[in-house]
C-alpha cells in the first residue's frame, strides 16, 4: 500500500481499495462504539518460518530457493529493475508492538525505507551460495511484475513513534536462505525429490473460493506442484457425509456461529 499521504481513495486498485475499506471500518469502530483500534500497513513481510514454496510466496524466498535449487541459470520474471522494500519479520512484530502500545489511531506504514531492484537481490542472494552457484546468470523471462516500483514511506511513523525498521536486507536475506536450505535438505532426508524438479522456477497461483479458517494455510506449497489438490476442509467433508447418509440433495454447510460483528 502507498503511505497514508498519498493514497488515493479514488483509487481502481482492488487490493487498495479493500485495504482502504478495512482501515476505515476500524477508525468508525474506534470512533462509533469505542472499540481500540491500530492500523499497521505492511509492506513486504518475509523471513524464516514463512511461505516459501506453491506460489503464494514473497520474493526473497522464492529468489532464496531459486538460488539454491538451480543448476544452470536463475528464472526471473521481468527484466529485474523493478523496485520494493521488504521488511524482515523482526522489524514487522516490534513494529506492531510499538503501534499497539501507542495513541495514534490513523494509519501507519511498517516498512523498511531500504529501497532494492530486483536484480540487486538477486545478487545478495546468490553471494550466499558456494562454486557454481554464486556464478549464475540470472534469466529474465515474462512473466508478472507489478508496479515499476514502491517503496515505504516512513516519515509519518517516525514522527509518531520515533522509530522505524532497522535490519538490513542483506541481514535478513541471510537467515531466510539459511532456513531454506534446512528446508530442502530435511526434504532431501525424507526422500521428497518429486516436488523439487519444481523448485527452481515460479508459478501464478490464482485467487480461489474462502475456505474454512486455516485451510489455505495448511495447504501451502501444495498449489500447482504436481497438480496436488489443496485438502478439503472438515466442514464440507462432514456435510457430504450427512448428505449421503440422509440420501439427500447436497448440503450447503452454513455458518459455524450466527452472523456478529467482529472486527480483525
Amino acid at each position: 500500500m502507498p503511505s497514508l499521504q498519498s493514497a488515493s481513495k479514488t483509487s481502481k486498485n482492488t487490493p487498495g481499495l479493500e485495504k482502504l475499506a478495512s482501515e476505515e471500518l476500524a477508525m468508525h469502530y474506534d470512533k462509533d462504539f469505542g472499540i481500540e483500534c491500530r492500523i499497521a500497513r505492511f509492506h513486504n513481510i518475509y523471513g524464516p518460518h514463512g511461505t516459501w514454496k506453491g506460489g503464494r510466496e514473497k520474493a526473497p524466498a522464492a529468489f532464496c530457493r531459486k538460488a539454491l535449487t538451480s543448476t544452470t541459470h536463475i528464472e526471473m520474471w521481468g527484466d529485474g529493475k523493478q523496485t520494493r522494500s521488504f521488511t524482515f519479520i523482526d522489524d514487522c512484530v516490534e513494529g506492531i508492538l510499538r503501534i499497539t502500545a501507542s495513541d495514534f489511531k490513523q494509519p501507519l506504514n511498517l516498512g523498511s525505507s531500504e529501497m532494492v531492484s530486483m536484480n540487486e537481490m538477486m545478487e545478495t542472494i546468490k553471494a550466499f551460495g558456494e562454486g557454481e552457484k554464486a556464478a549464475l546468470p540470472i534469466k529474465h523471462i515474462p512473466g508478472p511484475e507489478g508496479v515499476r516500483g514502491r517503496n515505504s514511506d516512513n516519515a509519518l511513523i517516525l514522527e509518531q513513534l520515533g522509530w522505524e525498521p532497522t535490519i538490513k536486507l542483506a541481514d535478513g536475506l541471510r537467515l531466510t536462505y539459511d532456513w531454506i536450505k534446512s528446508q530442502l535438505a530435511a526434504e532431501d532426508e525424507a526422500g521428497n525429490d518429486g516436488e523439487k524438479a519444481d523448485y527452481a522456477s515460479s508459478m501464478v497461483v490464482g485467487t480461489t473460493a474462502p475456505r474454512e479458517m486455516g485451510s489455505l494455510r495448511a495447504a501451502d506449497g501444495s498449489e500447482g506442484l504436481n497438480q496436488k489438490a489443496a485438502p478439503e476442509s472438515p466442514t464440507v467433508a462432514a456435510a457430504k457425509v450427512a448428505d449421503k447418509a440422509a440420501g439427500g440433495a447436497p448440503a450447503t454447510p452454513g455458518p459455524a456461529t450466527p452472523n456478529k460483528p467482529v472486527v480483525v
